[in-house]
């Protein structure tokens, strides 16, 4: 089962809206079992700022095959890692260095047999964006 790596930029999102949607994650600094708002019911309106944020697909991913598996290598691409590491739920703002960051993810090998975005259309996602803060989301 694979994932698509998403930026996503805060633009109607709130800290609140993070927190409900990644209460159920087990990698999350937000998780919560506790919390059942919207127990990832995509009507939340949580979960609907999330989904209505502006983003940009980064590239496809296994997780869970990379730790079942104990096999980073082979499912999950480097400029993927790299970018869930640098971004991630931090909620960076997007800036000179995290453009450039970004950019420098962008030339590793993608060693996998998934694919990533290309790098002039997330960087010019970025730009458009820039000033604002990002997180990322695997769908």
């Amino acid at each position: 089962m694979s994932a698509d790596l998403h930026i996503h930029v805060m633009e109607g999102v709130t800290a609140d809206d993070l927190r409900c949607f990644n209460a159920h994650t087990l990698s999350s600094k937000y998780f919560d079992m506790n919390r059942r708002e919207c127990d990832t019911n995509y009507d939340c309106r949580h979960w609907r700022a999330i989904i209505d944020s502006p983003q940009i697909w980064v590239g496809s991913v296994s997780w869970l095959k990379a730790m079942l598996l104990e096999a980073t290598e082979t499912y999950v691409p480097e400029t993927v890692g790299k970018i869930a590491a640098l971004i991630g739920e931090d909620e960076p703002i997007i800036d000179d260095d995290l453009i450039a960051k970004v950019r420098e993810a962008f030339e590793s090998t993608n060693d996998t047999s998934y694919s990533i975005a290309d790098v002039n259309d997330v960087i010019a996602f970025l730009e458009v964006h820039r000033g604002k803060k990002a997180f990322t989301v695997s769908w």
